[in-house]
């Protein structure tokens, strides 16, 4: 192999190299502008209105009391390696993603398996999509939009049988 093939095959490997890590840059990137986009809807929610990443006001969120319910389903959010006896529908992948600090519930009343449940997932995604768009922390904070049979229901859930906020619509909508 001549000097020139060699020179070639380095600089090939080298275009992949840089063309992999501007792949691995461009999805940081991204996350790091869900980040800030989250950060900021945060920063304004104790005092002003939220607002989202685009730019428009949404409504300021109040005070919560929470439940029981809501106090067990979070109490590990920060803590990912601490086990819960808890038993949960989702795997272990969604488990492992942290609630962000400073995480408040949304300002909608609680589903109670009565009213219309299309109505109630479309405004929990209007709420939810203001601050984050992340389909593990999605599915964790949906059971706290829940009250009454809908509890009933996802109590109902089996272990390991949600993977993605779309197969919780989908059960949800069944």
């Amino acid at each position: 192999m001549s000097n020139i093939d060699t020179l070639h095959q380095l600089q090939n490997r080298i275009a992949e190299m840089e063309q992999r890590h501007e792949e691995e840059l461009r999805k940081l990137k991204a996350d790091n502008d869900q980040l800030e986009a989250h950060l900021k809807c945060l920063q304004g929610g104790e005092h002003s209105a939220h607002t989202s990443p685009e730019g428009t006001q949404g409504e300021s969120h109040p005070r919560h009391t929470f439940n029981t319910l809501d106090i067990l389903s979070l109490s590990h959010a920060h803590h990912p390696a601490r086990r819960t006896t808890r038993r949960h529908p989702f795997v272990h992948r969604i488990m492992e993603v942290n609630i962000p600090i400073g995480w408040k519930p949304l300002n909608q009343e609680q589903y109670d398996g009565i009213a219309d449940p299309d109505e109630h997932l479309d405004t929990f995604l209007t709420q939810v999509n203001l601050c984050i768009n992340n389909d593990a922390i999605m599915c964790r904070v949906f059971l706290t939009s829940l009250k009454v049979k809908a509890l009933t229901w996802y109590g109902g859930l089996p272990p390991n049988s949600i993977d993605r906020f779309n197969t919780l619509v989908e059960r949800f909508d069944a």
